[in-house]
């Protein structure tokens, strides 16, 4: 919960999240380790609380 909690409340975050993952399907279409592999980096730093 913490991760979507953090993308509520900064804009600026959850923009950043949304053009990630929009270059990530755009990147690997529906080969979905990939895609998921890809926010993994992300998602770390958000929860690392960077």
């Amino acid at each position: 919960m913490r991760f979507r909690d953090r993308l509520r409340v900064d804009p600026k975050l959850a923009a950043e999240y949304a053009t990630l993952k929009l270059g990530l399907a755009d990147r690997f279409g529906t080969h979905r380790l990939n895609y998921n592999n890809g926010k993994a980096q992300f998602i770390s730093r958000v929860m690392a609380g960077e």
